[in-house]
């Protein structure tokens, strides 16, 4: 990987261990304001920041998307001047303490670099 790639590479990885250790402050703040998230449980799309947020932050109260265990997989970083694509596999598992399922999902994050950092601003994630 070149210092772009590797760099783009943190940025998904620092906001995977958010979502791993259930973190919505540390998870969110890879985010951008405008932000677009299509998933599997969702049959709409998720649009901006704040109601992405809300939703997240109430699946964990919940305990239905609480994370027990998470790993990416074969991970490809594209870079495109500012914009960037990183596409992965993978696995972890989620739901309420002691009824955690295994899951398996392919996901792609589009990048954007404002002021030297990179923020998320789409989200595509679909089952295995």
């Amino acid at each position: 990987m070149n210092n772009q790639t590797e760099e783009v590479w943190k940025a998904v990885e620092g906001f995977n261990q958010a979502f791993a250790d259930n973190d919505p402050e540390r998870y969110f703040g890879f985010m951008a304001e405008e932000l677009s998230v299509l998933t599997p449980g969702n049959p709409y799309r998720v649009e901006g920041l704040a109601a992405d947020r809300a939703e997240f932050e109430f699946s964990l109260r919940a305990g239905y998307s609480r994370v027990e265990f998470f790993q990416a997989l074969q991970p490809s970083v594209q870079v495109f001047g500012d914009t960037a694509v990183v596409s992965y596999f993978s696995r972890g598992r989620y739901g309420p303490a002691g009824q955690a399922r295994l899951a398996y999902y392919k996901e792609t994050d589009v990048l954007v670099r404002r002021e030297g950092a990179w923020k998320i601003v789409h989200i595509h994630v679909s089952a295995g």
